[in-house]
């Protein structure tokens, strides 16, 4: 049943650790993906508590994250810069199944090593299907691209970060910061 599936996902997440009882219904959103016979794949979106104070917009009627506005291309891992740090997303057919920003600044062995290790938890829980290639947006050098392009064995196709547009369905994110505005 569809309308059980986020509060299973709020106290899976409870159980976790990932998220605490008392939070707001504005820090989590969850979206269903895919329905198959007797399970469904569900994306749960979890803000932190902690915001940036420029994010906490007096008129923000609408908190939407990044990946949902962009243009995914199907079944790819996407890096791009975020506020001067490496994000990335990892796209399963053209919707978001996992995006981070990550903590480094640069494209380097321990940023690869880093987007290695989500690629081999998502793998291995069968969260992913085949990766196509990387798309890699924005301003990277050569040697970044190379580096990714081995250290995770995809093959990179270089394009400008896409205009982002708000998506049909809207989240029901709102950080706690905002609401109280």
């Amino acid at each position: 049943d569809r309308q059980v599936v986020p509060e299973m996902v709020q106290l899976q997440l409870e159980k976790r650790g990932l998220v605490q009882r008392q939070s707001a219904d504005s820090s989590l959103d969850v979206r269903i993906l895919e329905v198959q016979e007797e399970r469904s794949l569900a994306l749960a979106i979890v803000l932190l508590p902690d915001l940036a104070p420029e994010l906490a917009v007096e008129n923000a009627v609408r908190f939407e994250p990044e990946p949902f506005t962009l243009p995914l291309p199907q079944d790819r891992l996407i890096v791009w810069r975020e506020r001067q740090r490496l994000a990335m997303t990892i796209s399963r057919g053209r919707d978001p199944i996992h995006f981070q920003v990550l903590s480094a600044e640069e494209v380097s062995d321990e940023s690869v090593n880093e987007i290695r290790c989500i690629l081999l938890q998502l793998e291995s829980q069968h969260m992913i299907n085949q990766l196509l290639g990387l798309a890699v947006w924005g301003d990277f050098t050569d040697a970044e691209v190379e580096l990714l392009q081995q250290g995770l064995g995809l093959k990179p196709f270089r394009e400008s970060l896409p205009p982002p547009s708000l998506p049909a369905t809207p989240s029901k994110l709102l950080p706690p910061q905002v609401s109280i505005l």
